[in-house]
Formats: structure tokens, C-alpha cells, sequence
């Protein structure tokens, strides 16, 4: 119920082309609480692309529709906190949708969710997992969670719109995972990355995900550099 009045607080008021739009939600279920928005048949952006031919232009327009909602919610003070394509839909004009604000947080506002969650490891920042020892093995997650944690997750978002696959998935486990990013590891760029990934994009990427998170480039950034990429 916590998380349903959280996203419900975060949603409220959110208009943008690239935000799934929320009209309210319903009480009258019995014990449950269902927040109200548009159905998309489309689903989301990976099962769409598993079953419509999509160019590399389409998936560039995909990544700057992103980033064009990223900014538009990091401008209204808003982090995601669990972007993954999962939480991307696509509406029947073809564009993409940030949806599910269950994680997010309104910056400067304290109170969240004490525990990480299961599902957003291979799109969360390495700062989630610091390794153990002296000071080491804990995090504040109302400091942790932040638009740069956003930012390096958006990264991960482009690696699987672009290849098809998830970040890491020649890892199996969370915990391969988390240690190739102790490693300071990233997606490699392969010679099959390469061919469908535009290189300007590609360095993008390598902004977005560098380990501190004090020298990532910020949404607003990242959609001015994307403005001058084609495929």
C-alpha cells in the first residue's frame, strides 16, 4: 500500500510525450488500491521490438525518447530509481514511455525503501554495492538513490535496446554481477556491439556508467548530445 501512495504521489502531475500519463486510481477493490493509466497493448520497449522490425533508427529515437522523459522528470525533481526496459513502454504512435514510479523519490525528500530489490541489478550503479570492509558493505539508499544513479542505469537501458541483450548476460547470477562491477567492469564493446551501437552513442554510454558518480553527465546533457547523433 506504501509503495502504491509513493508512486501515486510521484505520477501526480507528470505530463510529458515520454511519461506514461496517470489519471487517478481506484479505491472500490476491496483492500487494494489500483493506480489508473492508459493501456498500452504494445507492452513494453523489449517486447515490442521482439515483434516489430526495428532499425537501428527506430531504437536510436527509442534511446532519445528516454533520455527526453529522464530529463523532463530530473528537471520536476523526480529520480526514477528502477529504469529498465521493463518500466519503458511504447504507445501506439511507436514512442517510448517511462512508467512505474513504485521506486521513485522526490529529491531533498527523506524516507525510502530500506532494502534493494530484485529485478534492477544488472541497471544499478556499482555505489549500490560497495565492497566489504571498513566502511564498506552498507548503504544509505535516501543519499544513494540520485539522478546519477538514473543516469547510469539509462546507460544500461541503451546496451539492451540496441543489442537485444541484458547488461552482462554472459553473467548468470546478481552476484557475478555485482562482482564484475567491483572489478570496475562494464558491457564490452564487441565487434557485433560495434555494428549496432553508433560509436557516438557508444561513448555516451561510457559517460554515463564511469565509476564515480560525480562525473556522470546529467539527463539534460545527455539529450543535447544525443540530438546530434544519427544512425
Amino acid at each position: 500500500y506504501q509503495r502504491l501512495i509513493r508512486e501515486s504521489n510521484s505520477w501526480l502531475g507528470l505530463h510529458h510525450p515520454n511519461v506514461q500519463q496517470y489519471h487517478g486510481h481506484c479505491r472500490g477493490l476491496g483492500l487494494t488500491v489500483a493506480l489508473i493509466s492508459p493501456y498500452r497493448p504494445n507492452g513494453n520497449i523489449m517486447r515490442y521490438m521482439s515483434t516489430t522490425h526495428c532499425s537501428r533508427g527506430d531504437r536510436l529515437k527509442f534511446v532519445k525518447e528516454i533520455a527526453e522523459g529522464l530529463d523532463y522528470l530530473h528537471s520536476e525533481g523526480i529520480v526514477h530509481a528502477d529504469l529498465r526496459c521493463d518500466n519503458i513502454l511504447i504507445d501506439d504512435q511507436g514512442c517510448a514511455l517511462l512508467t512505474d514510479f513504485g521506486r521513485s523519490k522526490k529529491i531533498g525528500v527523506p524516507g525510502y525503501c530500506t532494502t534493494l530489490f530484485a529485478g534492477s541489478t544488472r541497471h544499478m550503479a556499482p555505489e549500490f554495492f560497495p565492497e566489504e570492509g571498513p566502511g564498506g558493505g552498507e548503504v544509505d539508499l535516501d543519499t544513494i538513490f540520485c539522478m546519477a544513479t538514473d543516469i547510469y542505469a539509462f546507460a544500461m537501458v541503451c546496451f539492451q535496446v540496441f543489442t537485444g541483450e541484458k547488461p552482462f548476460s554472459n553473467l548468470r547470477h546478481d552476484y557475478h554481477v555485482i562482482n564484475a562491477l567491483h572489478n570496475l567492469s562494464r558491457p564490452e564493446e564487441t565487434t557485433a556491439v560495434r555494428d549496432r551501437i553508433p560509436s557516438l552513442v557508444w561513448e555516451i554510454m561510457c559517460k554515463c556508467w564511469v565509476q564515480d558518480p560525480r562525473q556522470r553527465p546529467s539527463a539534460g546533457e545527455v539529450v543535447e548530445r544525443l540530438a546530434n547523433v544519427s544512425a
